[in-house]
């Protein structure tokens, strides 16, 4: 078992995934403090860090947002790459063999918070704008949005027995 603490200095992690053997960390700050099994440092601006959750080997860093990384998924139909969501407004999908950006997904106005990956390479995501979006990662292109939500969209969610998520976008 894993024990992450708070940051040194922040309010705490931003986003955390644990897929099999490797967690990813997003976040804003400088440092993170991972005990039980090992300590890492994580490097600035705004990075998602990557390490082995056996042995907890650095296993590479995503960089490139300008500003806190707030959400990690992986993409099962894409040989698991990863897609990250920052507060500067943008998403982006990583080659999960060289860890270099493969595209960046432009649209929303505001931070986005949330991300849900789909069937047929689809993304959404949710966003301080108040919206939700409907993205193809194959090309990058936003193919819908929903508004109308009171306040950021933080979490989305859907069910497998259901045709729709938890904000009714058809799947």
């Amino acid at each position: 078992m894993i024990t992450i603490s708070k940051h040194i200095h922040g309010a705490g992690q931003k986003a955390i995934l644990f897929m099999g053997q490797v967690i990813f960390l997003g976040g804003q700050d400088k440092y993170y403090l991972l005990y039980i099994l090992f300590m890492g440092q994580v490097k600035t601006p705004a990075v998602a860090k990557l390490w082995d959750a056996k042995d907890g080997s650095d296993q590479g860093t995503l960089q490139g947002h300008t500003a806190t990384v707030s959400a990690i998924v992986v993409m099962p139909e894409q040989g698991g790459d990863f897609v990250t969501a920052s507060w500067d407004k943008s998403i982006r999908l990583w080659d999960r063999s060289s860890l270099k950006v493969k595209k960046e997904l432009k649209g929303h106005s505001q931070a986005v918070w949330a991300l849900l990956p789909l069937h047929g390479q689809k993304l959404l995501s949710g966003s301080g704008d108040r919206s939700i979006k409907l993205w193809d990662t194959h090309d990058g292109k936003c193919l819908g949005t929903l508004n109308g939500h009171g306040d950021c969209v933080r979490a989305l969610a859907s069910s497998p027995k259901s045709a729709y998520s938890r904000s009714l976008l058809p799947l």
